[in-house]
């Protein structure tokens, strides 16, 4: 077979690609979305919707320091244990370490207790958590 005869053979059968899918697209009735299958998708999307929330939580309030400590230069940390439920409120805040002063221990759990909270979240669910953390006190 020649380079001509070869050309020719890919046009006719171009053209015949051509005119079944024009056929096809004519005179076969493709079956079409009803009315009722749209709204069933609508009322999916409806009923699920996608919410993704990230709980802000402001930070905690500045501690209250004894005049004791203050005069007397004292530093430390202090480690603080607070359990939160699953609504977010404080269920007990207690002593994890101590600072080295009481004044200070007392400060930082007051500060604990009068903080503002996000329960953790398993499965996008909240649930009780418990946290530590470490309040520094800097004589200056």
């Amino acid at each position: 077979m020649s380079g001509k005869q070869t050309r020719r053979l890919l046009v006719v059968a171009f053209a015949l690609s051509l005119l079944v899918h024009l056929v096809a697209v004519v005179f076969v009735r493709w079956p079409r979305p009803r009315a009722d299958d749209m709204v069933a998708v609508v009322h999916v999307i409806r009923i699920r919707p996608l919410r993704i929330a990230h709980v802000a939580t402001p930070p905690p309030p500045t501690p209250d320091i004894p005049a004791a400590a203050r005069g007397a230069a004292v530093s430390g940390t202090a480690r603080v244990r607070v359990t939160v439920d699953p609504n977010g409120t404080i269920a007990a805040a207690s002593l994890a370490q101590s600072s080295g002063d009481s004044g200070l221990d007392l400060a930082a759990l007051a500060m604990a207790r009068s903080a503002s909270y996000a329960p953790a979240t398993h499965a996008c669910k909240p649930v009780a958590a418990e946290y530590v953390y470490a309040v520094k006190f800097v004589a200056w």
